[in-house]
């Protein structure tokens, strides 16, 4: 957003108007394709957070999926949305509306990524906007994936299951919003639909505690996972970093790219 930002100046698909969000200025250079994970994350991160985050679960998803070639899109709310529209004149939708676009957006790309921004004392437990996403992905059965940008294996981490638990815990009844008025309407849908937030809590605790042990057990950097080095850095082996991303929509994604197809434009 802003005057140097990749939609500046270029016509919308969407109204026609002047200005547009990233994923639809970069439809023309046909850096874009259907999104194949959601990602669930929290407005107030830093972008660094999550791209740290991103590039660490590329390096690991490399070696377990063998994909190599980067065929990857993630759907990222802030790339897809327009923030010309959105903070220069105030437009929003109703979080009724929300509900069922978000439905229709995580059943169609089929797959979704929790960027936690720490293990310990994170703040992606205490929205509810992520909380109601991983409730409605754990409904639909929909497979979600954790991942952090560094892993705290020095003594902030979590070394026992009570810990586990505590950090993985939810409180969907206090849980904030960036737009209080999402906060209120999520809450008052989950009251409507479940008669108390017992539940949804239950469920998303479940769901974080098994995705938080598969990232522990699977990630390389881990001492205690047989893959990793003695010093607990990443093997030879690991595939080289990412350096770049592509921002795209079809559902409206973001593309890794490897090195090896990163080049001057």
């Amino acid at each position: 957003y802003g005057p140097l930002a990749l939609g500046k100046g270029q016509y919308c698909p969407r109204d026609g108007r002047l200005d547009c969000s990233i994923v639809d200025a970069l439809e023309a250079s046909q850096r874009s394709g259907r999104a194949t994970w959601f990602l669930s994350w929290v407005w107030g991160y830093k972008f660094s957070t999550v791209f740290g985050a991103l590039s660490r679960w590329w390096r690991r998803h490399q070696i377990v999926s063998g994909d190599v070639c980067g065929d990857v899109y993630i759907w990222w709310c802030v790339m897809v949305n327009n923030q010309f529209r959105m903070l220069e004149e105030g437009q929003t939708a109703e979080a009724s509306n929300l509900f069922d676009v978000f439905g229709r957006q995580l059943e169609g790309i089929g797959k979704m990524l929790m960027c936690l921004d720490k293990m310990k004392e994170g703040i992606y437990t205490t929205r509810i906007w992520c909380i109601f996403e991983v409730f409605v992905a754990c409904t639909r059965s929909i497979p979600t994936t954790v991942i952090l940008p560094q892993l705290e294996l020095d003594g902030d981490g979590i070394e026992t299951l009570q810990e586990l638990t505590k950090q993985c815990r939810v409180d969907a009844q206090s849980a904030q919003a960036s737009v209080p008025e999402d906060a209120v309407a999520i809450k008052q849908k989950i009251m409507e639909d479940h008669g108390s937030f017992e539940f949804v809590n239950q469920t998303v605790e479940k769901e974080l505690c098994w995705e938080v042990i598969k990232f522990l057990e699977s990630d390389p950097s881990n001492p205690s996972n047989p893959t990793s080095t003695g010093s607990g850095s990443t093997s030879e082996a690991a595939p080289p970093d990412t350096e770049s991303w592509e921002v795209s929509d079809k559902s409206s994604t973001l593309r890794a790219k490897p090195k090896s197809e990163c080049q001057l434009q």
